[in-house]
Formats: structure tokens, sequence, C-alpha cells
């Protein structure tokens, strides 16, 4: 495939993401750049959480835009159930009632166009069965049955992007019992993958991104190894494959990364969420690929899952937490060069696992959603964002 600059294949990424699924958090996967000089342009406040019931243990939380009614819809892993739960918008933040679907035991959910049909579908880590399933979109947010792909021992996290430059999604999964990451490329027949190749890893990836690490227009990927208490980088080696990760080391049991500009330089940062001790990591990027040391800010108790979005409207990348421990999100401001703001907590329901961004009441304002484990439930925060 042939290449122009980096900033452009950029650009197209987000859209291949974007256009098909309205992922926000795919489109923070491939940020613009640019943080803002100016002041916010609001004080965001999360109201109080609303509850859509989906299936036992949510453990994951995924957003797209399932129908193609220009609404943000939702995706749970159920844990207990051995389901996925989708919920469709049926505007203003109201959410029809769960359609449920088959799928491994624990399972994380991705979503992204992966026959090129224009609708997004799922990709499902399968914890218990070693396997990712693909669930193709059938039309008016319905799902296929799954078709299962072998990939590595435990496998908890799953991201979407095109690795191999040809035009089509694949499938990166993170394997935790076996400290790797498996990838399996698109064979363009009809959402169909090839077997797995894998990577070495830390010990007990739990969450695997993507974004541009080095500019050279190439998807590279991230991993939290929670067992090594390091986040690992591969960078992809023009297409075919991926070298040897390079590991830097984060806060105690790091369980969820996340991608994005915080400092406005063009190249992506990291965020680990490190459920030992109660903190989130940063590390900036630096040109060519590598990342500078930590900076920590503490959050709630035990966050498990990380996600961003510019909450205040400043053009600077923000952060949210969710703390299963404390049953809360907690929002951290990005304040340019003075870094960010200390947290501010809102509550979710019970054991909130997971958390995903979206704009899911069409304000223009990104909201929160979260997956609550304990309350079996989605807890949806409007951002009440004020001039």
């Amino acid at each position: 495939m042939t290449r122009t600059t980096a900033k452009t294949f950029l650009v197209g990424a987000t859209l291949l993401l974007a256009s098909c699924c309205l992922d926000p958090v795919a489109e923070d996967n491939f940020p613009d750049g640019g943080v803002s000089t100016e002041s916010a342009a609001c004080t965001p406040h999360f109201g109080a959480p609303m509850a859509f019931a989906v299936g036992r243990n949510p453990t994951s939380i995924a957003v797209g835009d399932f129908d193609l009614d220009g609404t943000l819809d939702l995706v749970t892993g159920n844990q207990a159930d051995a389901t996925v739960s989708v919920l469709l918008n049926r505007g203003g933040a109201s959410f029809a009632q769960q359609a449920v679907y088959p799928a491994g035991t624990h399972p994380t959910a991705a979503v992204g166009d992966l026959d090129g049909d224009g609708r997004p579908d799922l990709a499902v880590a399968d914890w218990g069965s070693g396997t990712v399933d693909v669930l193709l979109n059938l039309g008016g947010g319905r799902f296929s049955n799954p078709t299962g792909y072998a990939v590595g021992a435990a496998p908890t996290s799953v991201a979407l992007a095109d690795f191999d430059g040809d035009g089509r999604m694949d499938i990166a999964v993170a394997n935790s019992g076996s400290g790797s990451v498996s990838v399996l490329l698109n064979t363009g027949h009809g959402g169909t993958f090839n077997s797995q190749v894998t990577y070495a890893v830390g010990t007990g990836p739990n969450s695997i991104k993507v974004g541009d690490f080095d500019g050279d227009g190439w998807i590279d990927l991230a991993v939290a190894n929670a067992g090594s208490d390091t986040v690992g980088v591969l960078l992809n080696a023009k297409g075919h494959g991926f070298l040897a990760q390079t590991s830097y080391g984060v806060g105690r049991s790091p369980v969820s990364v996340a991608v994005a500009d915080f400092d406005g330089d063009g190249t992506p940062d990291l965020v680990a969420a490190n459920q030992g001790d109660g903190t989130l990591s940063v590390l900036l990027g630096i040109v060519g690929g590598a990342f500078g040391a930590p900076t920590a800010y503490t959050v709630g108790s035990n966050p498990i899952s990380v996600a961003t979005g510019d909450f205040d409207g400043d053009g600077a990348e923000d952060i949210a937490a969710a703390n299963y421990g404390s049953n809360t999100v907690s929002v951290l401001l990005n304040g340019g060069s003075a870094g960010f703001s200390p947290a501010v907590s809102y509550p979710t329901g019970t054991q909130p696992w997971a958390v995903a961004v979206g704009d899911f009441n069409g304000d223009g304002l990104p909201d929160l959603a979260t997956s609550d484990w304990g309350s079996n439930a989605v807890s949806i925060l409007l951002n009440g964002c004020q001039p």
C-alpha cells in the first residue's frame, strides 16, 4: 500500500473507524492533536446515573451506532451469562430493552466494521474459551451468531484497526493467561480472519489499545501488563507484523490503558489505570515511538478502566476512570502544561468495571457510560457542562 504522510493516514484511520460506527473511543485512539491554550468552554458536571439492565456481571462496555440512526448505542460483555447485551439508543439517552446474543465465558467486546458493509460489527474476546468471536451486523442493530477463532489463553481485551494497510479492519487480542498478543488479519471475505500470529508481551496483559506511536503511518499496539506493572508498546513493522515490545513502568497492577494526545504535540500519549494503588499513570509520547516517565494521579479505589474525552470543550483530552472499589467514576481535566486537575468523582452503579465515552443525548457534549458488575446494569451519566 502506498504511503503519503502519517497525518494523512491517521485521518483516514479515524474515518475508517468512526464513519461506520460513530465510536468516540476509536476516535480518541487517533487524535488530531492541538491542545487549546484557551480556558475551558464550560465547567463539566455529570448527573446522577441512569441505569439500564443488561446481563449478569457486565465487565466491558463499548459504543457504536449499530442501527445507523445517528445515535450512539451500547454493547456490554456479561461475565456470568456468557453473553453480550446490545442496547439501542431511542434518543435522549433513553435505551431500549437489551437484546442478548451468545458469547463465550467472560466476554469483552469491541466495535468495528469487520466485513466492509458500512455497519459496525462486534469482536468479542472470550476469556474462558480462548477464542475471539465475530458477530456480524445484520442490519437494524441485529447481530449474527458468533464465529470463533482461536487465540491465546484467557483473552481479556480486543482492539480493532488496519494493521497491514489493506483498508480492512483486523483484530488484536490481549491474552492474560499466556502473556501474549494475538493478531488476526482480515481475509477480505465477508468478515473472516486468518489464523492468529502471536507476540510476547508482559505478564497478565489485561488491556490492549491502538495508535500510531512513532508517526510512520502504521498502527501500533499498547498493552497494560497487570502482572509486570508495565505498559508494553509494540511498534508495527510497516505491515509485516510487530516488533518486540518495549516496556515502561507504571503503577501497581495496571489493568487498563487508553491512548490520546494529552499535550497537543501531535504524538499519542498513554494513560494506564493502576488497580493496585488507586492511581493513573500518564506517559507522554516522544517522537519515534518512545514514552517519557509516568506521572501519577490519584483516583478512587481499584480503578479498573480508563477512557478519554474532551469533557469541558477546551480542545484538550481529559480522562475518566471507573473505580470498582468505590462505586464511582473519576474525571480529571486537562490543564495543559500544568498536567491534570485533581480527580472529581461521581457515583455510578455498584462495582463499575468499565467506562466508555460518547454523546448519548445528542447535545454535543461527551457523556459517560459504565458497566456495573454488581448492579447488572449500565449507568449513563450525562454531561451538564455549563458556560
